[in-house]
């Protein structure tokens, strides 16, 4: 059975994904996959066809990252709670 997560992986590379999102994504995608590849084969389909059509999901450009670029998440500044303590002092104190 192909490893399919570093398919998912490379399609998601240009979202700047933080790493816990990106590996739920993977996880999933990976699943849904190899879902697909073993229906094929219990269709009758090869090992080696099943692959190719389960891959076809991926054809037309990074049609994945195109359809999770909503779920973007750049890595920013955590917010900032009024009243919670900092782990930022000194930058805090210059910027107040």
């Amino acid at each position: 059975m192909p490893d399919w997560t570093q398919e998912v992986r490379t399609r998601l590379s240009s979202l700047r994904l933080s790493p816990t999102r990106e590996r739920e994504i993977v996880d999933e995608r990976s699943q849904h996959l190899e879902d697909r590849w073993r229906e094929l084969i219990a269709g009758g389909a090869s090992p080696d066809e099943a692959t190719q059509l389960t891959l076809a999901l991926f054809r037309g450009g990074d049609i994945l990252a195109k359809y999770m670029a909503p779920l973007r998440q750049a890595h920013g500044e955590p917010s900032i709670t009024p009243g919670a303590p900092s782990k930022r002092l000194l930058p805090d104190l210059v910027h107040g």
